[in-house]
């Protein structure tokens, strides 16, 4: 048993942060990092979530992009992607930055609760990078990047269109009991 959770622990260092903390660090979160579980267990979990803690959010009652899809890979990467259109405009021909700020969040907070945890945005950080434009479809990836003290997660973001990185994103948000 006991070497069945050194490689457990290893398994998740290794995957958050290979060099920053060493396996001690990481027992503490163990039950707060799924690793490794299929896509569908990632899914039905934040299913289970909105349901319970998140069914009038504006992203779940009334999409701003309504095409906007989220799906998860057996790490527990949360990718999505949708397609602005003239609704979603800010200056012409380009996403609003505002909704770019929007999806992102709705991201990070999917993504956490694809993990099991509910939590409230604390900051959110965007780096526009260059235009997302409209009527083209763009890809976005999220991840947890870090856990401080089992209560504030660390997430980014990153929005792609045409293969190239246009949106940057990092947000903490702190755990709900």
């Amino acid at each position: 048993m006991l070497i069945i959770k050194y490689i457990l622990y290893t398994e998740i260092a290794n995957f958050y942060h290979p060099t920053s903390h060493s396996k001690e660090y990481w027992m503490k979160f163990t039950d707060s990092i799924p690793i490794n579980q299929t896509p569908e267990i990632f899914q039905k979990r934040l299913e289970q979530i909105k349901a319970l803690r998140h069914s009038n959010c504006i992203f779940n009652t009334r999409p701003p992009i309504p095409d906007l899809e989220f799906m998860f890979d057996k790490h527990g990467v949360l990718s999505g992607k949708f397609t602005g259109n003239n609704e979603h405009q800010g200056y012409d021909t380009m996403v609003h930055g505002g909704l770019l700020a929007a999806v992102v969040d709705a991201s990070m907070t999917q993504c956490l609760m694809g993990h099991g945890i509910t939590a409230y945005t604390t900051d959110l950080s965007l780096k526009y990078r260059k235009p997302v434009k409209i009527n083209k479809t763009a890809f976005l990836e999220t991840r947890i990047e870090k856990v401080n003290a089992g209560r504030l997660y660390t997430l980014s973001c990153s929005i792609f269109q045409d293969k190239i990185e246009s949106v940057n994103a990092s947000g903490r948000f702190y755990r709900i009991k």
